[in-house]
């Protein structure tokens, strides 16, 4: 996207990635905390989980972004590697087909699964970095594109003003 944006193909992405660009505004549009589901009962105080019981090998893997594998690196230290990876988040509801199964998936995702009326969701007791979801424009938007992006900025502040009410 950040290529699409440099040549002019797209005047405005969302972007779970930030990489900073000098010709770029790059600012965070919101962010969410990552959250364990599962279709069964998980080792848990109230909702908590406890991180060290968890099976890792009945994990379905997802590399959310940089910082989450950096802490998933840390927190899964020397337990097995999960045998199950991911690389759509799609693919969540075909392959977690049983009750042990369990993901760690941003709050936004954990609620769609939760409507199902089948899923448990748990905080671990250690949490990854929350999701960040970046806006990125050009610093210097074509001029065919400002009224636009003025527009689009307006919708998303009344969005957000109303969603913190």
């Amino acid at each position: 996207m950040y290529q699409l944006l440099e040549r002019g193909d797209i005047d405005v992405a969302f972007a779970n990635l930030e990489q900073p660009m000098p010709n770029m505004l790059v600012k965070k549009f919101l962010s969410e905390p990552m959250i364990v589901i599962s279709k069964g009962k998980l080792p848990a105080l109230g909702n908590a989980l406890i991180d060290q019981e968890l099976d890792t090998s009945n994990q379905l893997f997802f590399e959310w972004n940089p910082s989450f594998r950096a802490w998933y690196d840390r927190w899964i230290g020397e337990r097995e590697n999960p045998s199950i990876r991911l690389d759509a988040a799609s693919l969540m509801d075909t392959f977690m087909d049983s009750p042990e199964k369990w993901a760690i998936v941003p709050m936004s995702l954990a609620h769609r699964f939760k409507k199902s009326g089948e899923f448990y969701l748990y905080h671990l007791e250690s949490p990854p970095p929350e999701r960040v979801c970046y806006q990125i424009q050009p610093r210097n938007p074509r001029s065919s594109a400002v009224e636009s992006l003025r527009i689009l900025d307006s919708c998303i502040n009344a969005v957000m003003h109303s969603s913190n009410s």
